[in-house]
C-alpha cells in the first residue's frame, strides 16, 4: 500500500518498517536487504530513492564476511547522542566510502515526520574507532545510516555540520506530510514536539574497535 498522508495508518511504509539484518546476518542476507531498500525507495514517492553506492556495498559485505571474529554490541541510541556527539567531534558522520547529502526536502521531511509520529526506522550501523590519544576520547564511524543522521542533526542544529550548505541542507516539514506543523523549522515548534525528536530512539548495530 502506498504511503499517503490521508491516511496515517497508510504511511507505516518499507522505509520505517523494515527490519535492518544484524551484522551477524549472512553476507547474502545484509546484500539482499540493502538492494530491497534501494528498490523500495524507488517506488515510494515520499521515500529517500537511494542510488547503489558500490563502495558503501562491498563495505557492507566486507564486514559482513568479517563478523565471525568482530565483537559486535545491538544498542539503542537517542538523537541527543548522535548530536552530543558530532557536537564533541567523535562522530565521523562521513567516512571515505560514504557520500555527501543526497536526500530531497521532500525525503528529509519524510524523516522528521517519522521522528514525530514514533514510527520505528532502520538500524543504524556503526563502528568504533580507536581512541585518540590526545583527548582521550574514541570516535564513532557511521558505515550505514549516515543520511539519516545529516538529516536530523541539520533540523535540529544546523551549526554543528561544518560543510552545511543552506540551499543544499536546509529544509522544513512538508504540508504533504504534516499539515499541523507544515513549513516548521526546529526552532518554530513547540516544546513538546522538540522534545520528541530530541529523545527518539533508534537501534544500531555498533562494533567494537580491534
Amino acid at each position: 500500500m502506498r504511503c499517503s498522508a490521508k491516511n496515517p495508518l497508510s504511511r507505516v511504509c518499507p522505509f520505517r518498517t523494515r527490519i535492518f539484518p544484524s551484522l551477524h546476518s549472512s553476507p547474502f542476507a545484509v546484500i539482499s536487504y540493502w538492494l530491497s531498500f534501494v528498490s523500495i525507495g524507488r517506488r515510494h514517492s515520499e521515500a529517500p530513492a537511494q542510488k547503489i553506492n558500490r563502495k558503501k556495498l562491498f563495505f557492507i559485505w566486507k564486514t559482513s564476511m568479517a563478523t565471525k571474529s568482530l565483537e559486535v554490541l545491538r544498542t539503542i541510541y537517542t538523537v541527543a547522542d548522535f548530536i552530543g556527539w558530532q557536537r564533541s567531534q567523535t562522530l565521523v558522520l562521513s567516512p571515505s566510502f560514504q557520500r555527501r547529502s543526497v536526500w530531497t526536502p521532500g525525503a528529509k521531511s519524510f524523516l522528521i515526520d517519522t521522528i514525530l509520529r514514533g514510527l520505528p526506522m532502520p538500524i543504524i550501523f556503526l563502528r568504533d574507532q580507536k581512541a585518540n590519544l590526545k583527548t582521550l576520547q574514541a570516535q564513532r564511524e557511521v558505515i550505514d545510516g549516515q543520511q539519516r543522521i545529516r538529516t536530523v542533526i541539520s533540523y535540529v542544529a544546523p551549526e554543528l555540520l561544518p560543510d552545511f550548505s543552506p540551499t543544499q541542507d536546509s529544509f522544513t516539514i512538508k504540508k504533504t506530510h504534516n499539515k499541523e506543523l507544515a513549513n516548521q523549522g526546529f526552532k518554530g515548534l513547540d516544546t513538546e514536539f522538540q522534545q520528541r525528536i530530541i529523545a527518539d530512539t533508534t537501534s544500531a548495530d555498533l562494533r567494537h574497535a580491534q
